[in-house]
């Protein structure tokens, strides 16, 4: 079965934005050993600022993540660690995924 050229630059996009998401995975897990051992060694003040600068790449490499999924199409859910609050952006998620797929 051939492929057509669309086919293949959209193949080739996903693959560029796979890579581009194990990357940033790659980053965030080298900067929060970083921070952890900066931590170990400076006491728990600069815990406090190194966690927070952390927390903060974090959202922004979440929010980078989101908007790649959007531009390749494909539908991504942020959910916290509360377990109901969990729940319930999950059911709400659904619900309106299966209103746009019916409508």
């Amino acid at each position: 079965m051939a492929v057509s050229a669309r086919e293949r630059r959209d193949g080739d996009l996903e693959a560029r934005q796979r890579e581009s998401v194990r990357r940033m995975a790659a980053e965030a897990v080298a900067h929060r050993r970083e921070v952890q051992a900066r931590a170990l060694s400076r006491g728990r003040d600069v815990r406090v600022a190194a966690l927070a600068r952390l927390a903060a790449r974090v959202e922004e490499w979440q929010d980078q993540v989101m908007r790649m999924a959007r531009d390749a199409d494909l539908d991504m859910v942020r959910v916290g660690l509360d377990r109901w609050e969990m729940e319930t952006t999950l059911v709400e998620f659904v619900r309106e995924r299966r209103l746009r797929k019916f409508s």
